[in-house]
Parts: C-alpha cells; structure tokens; sequence
C-alpha cells in the first residue's frame, strides 16, 4: 500500500484533505512576509502580469507562485523580479511560472553572481589612515 501526503505542498501550495476556504487569507500572510521594496517589486510584476496575461490573474496562480519563492531571501526575489520586469518576457505571454524559475535560478546562482561580479568590476581600495603632520 503507497504514502500519500497530506497537507499544503510547499512548493505549489495543491492542498489535500480537506480544502481551504479563502485562499486570499493565505495569499496575504505570505505577501505580508517580506519587505517593503520586495512587496513594491512583487506588486508590479503582479500588475504587468494581470494586464498582459489574464490567464495567470487569479489568486490561485498567485497563491502557487507564492509558494514556490517561500524559501528565497528577499535581496535575490528582488534581484529576479527586477530582471523580468526589466525584460520583455511579460509581453510574450510568459507569467508567474516563469516569473517563479528566473527567481529560482537567481537564487540558486547568487554566489556565483556575486563572484563574477566582484572579479569584473573589483573590490574598493583598503581604507588607508593618512599621519597627520604636526
């Protein structure tokens, strides 16, 4: 006889047993989680999103999304939300599923990033005391 698993997937927040009955609840605490300019950021890819995409404008997409970037810091969430907002990929139907795997590897790649760019652009100048004559 097989497992089965009962209760909220983390990653895409498909509930079994018995159903929730505002998932908005959910929504809100989740979104309440972060920062003021991860929300800021959020809340415009969400807007670009319902405009250009109305297939991915409901709670339910937005509820799954939410969970996928549960366990993502908020400096690489604002990293990758900046990268698609900056992009074009909302105008070519591409939502929060696409949205969720740009943060994803934003945050998976963030030591190597921070590498790279410290090695193109390089690291400040040590802070030097200067002896102060007489």
């Amino acid at each position: 006889m097989g497992s089965y698993f009962l209760g909220t997937c983390p990653r895409c927040g498909f509930t079994t047993g018995k159903q929730q009955d505002d998932p908005s609840n959910e929504l809100k605490s989740l979104w309440g989680q972060r920062g003021v300019s991860a929300q800021n950021s959020l809340t415009k890819a969400g807007e670009l999103i319902a405009q250009n995409i109305p297939s991915d404008n409901t709670v339910k997409a937005k509820l799954q999304f939410m969970h996928k970037i549960s366990d993502i810091k908020d400096p690489e969430l604002i990293r990758g939300l900046q990268q698609y907002i900056n992009s074009t990929h909302w105008q070519t139907g591409k939502g929060w599923h696409y949205l969720a795997a740009i943060i994803r590897n934003v945050g998976v790649n963030s030591e190597r990033f921070k590498y790279n760019e410290k090695k193109r652009i390089g690291v400040p100048p040590p802070v030097r005391k200067l002896n102060e004559l007489g």
